[in-house]
Parts: structure tokens; sequence; C-alpha cells
């Protein structure tokens, strides 16, 4: 019971946390690609999203959030794209601090036979510069390729020996590219133990995975940044 109440509560944070905006208007530039969008409060913007291109390009390599401040559009965050064989390689992440940029984390993706197979997440400290791999989500195939496990990591470092240890890990068991199970392991923290759960419900599983989904890339945004 407690494990299943802790993954409820990282549901309810996670998703409680979502900006829900209003749609805004999309302006496009004249080879029809987005470049901005404006998000209003009353009749005011308040938030843009600007997308950057290079060449003839429809993909966006970099985007750029601005919101107001004093009167002016100001930088606040910025996600800038790699890719790699036509498949986005790597998401990094910056914030702005006044008129300074820092880096704040990154995604990198690796594929095989062009179907992605691990996703790993990275926090820069704002101390040392270094990144850490906080959360780590890799896929394992079955027969025709389709899916047979997902398996959803996180780490935080041990606060006596100073690394990396696993706090979470959660399997979803797929037949036939369908959800049939989830399997998970959580860190009590006061017992040092892993506390184990299996679930069959796919609603609170597909619930888990959007969950743990959001929570990595927020994190890895730089969310709560502080310099």
């Amino acid at each position: 019971m407690r494990i299943i109440n802790i993954l409820l509560l990282l549901m309810v944070i996670s998703c409680s946390s979502m900006n829900t905006r209003e749609s805004g208007n999309k302006i496009y530039d004249s080879k029809g690609r987005l470049i901005r969008v404006n998000y209003y409060d009353r009749d005011r913007v308040k938030y843009t999203e600007n997308l950057h291109y290079r060449g003839a390009d429809k993909r966006p390599y970099r985007i750029v959030y601005k919101k107001r401040k004093a009167g002016t559009m100001v930088p606040m965050r910025e996600t800038v794209y790699s890719f790699m064989e036509g498949k986005v390689g790597e998401k990094t992440f910056y914030r702005y601090l006044g008129n300074r940029k820092r880096k704040v984390g990154f995604i990198s993706y690796k594929y095989i036979d062009g179907n992605r197979r691990e996703t790993r997440y990275y926090k820069i400290s704002i101390k040392t510069g270094k990144s850490f791999m906080f959360a780590l989500q890799q896929y394992s195939p079955g027969a025709d390729n389709d899916k047979k496990t997902r398996r959803f990591i996180r780490f935080a470092i041990n606060p006596g020996s100073g690394k990396p240890m696993q706090t979470h890990q959660s399997v979803i068991y797929y037949k036939n590219n369908e959800i049939k199970s989830m399997k998970t392991w959580i860190l009590d923290m006061k017992t040092k133990k892993m506390v184990e759960k299996n679930e069959k419900s796919i609603i609170l599983i597909n619930k888990i995975i959007n969950a743990l989904n959001y929570r990595n890339e927020r994190e890895a945004r730089g969310k709560g940044f502080t310099p």
C-alpha cells in the first residue's frame, strides 16, 4: 500500500505542476513554418515561444521561451535540438539569469535500426558544472521489433558515499505491443531497502508512465533552477 501511495503522489505532483496556458495565436513564415506562438493575459502578450530554423529545414533546431517583464519580452529558457540520421539525438536546456545563459540539463537518445532504445536524462550542477544522469529509460524489443519491456530508472546521489544510487525502477511488460503489467521497486529511505509492487491496472500504468516522462523532462529542463 505504501508504494502505491508514493506512485499516486508522483502523479499528482507532476500533473498539477504542468503549465496550462490558453492556446495562443500562431505565426508562420513564408515557407509555412511555425515561427512564434503568443500566449495572452487578456489582450496583452504574456509569453512567447520563438522557433528558429536552419536553411530550408522544417524542423526547429532552437526554441526560445520569453515572458513579459517590465514591459519587454525577455528570454527565460531555451531548448536546442541536435539531429542524428533524421531523428533527435539530443535536447539541451538553458535558463537565463538576466543576460546570462546557463546550461542546466540535457536529454540524449540512442537508436538501433531506427528505433529508440534508450533515453538518458541529465542535470548539470550549478556549483561544479558537472553533469549527472538522474534518470534512464530503456526499451527492449521482442519479435518483429515489438515492445517487450520498457524500463524507467531513477538515480540520486548517496549522501554518505557521494556516488549515484538507484532510487526507483519500473518495468512495463508488453504483449503484442500492448501493456500487460508493471513491476516497480522504490527505495525506502528509512530502511534503505527496495520495496516491490506489482500492478496490472492498465489505466494506472499509463498514468504512471506519463507522470515519469513529464517529471524526467521537467527536471532536465532545470525546473526549480536557482543560481
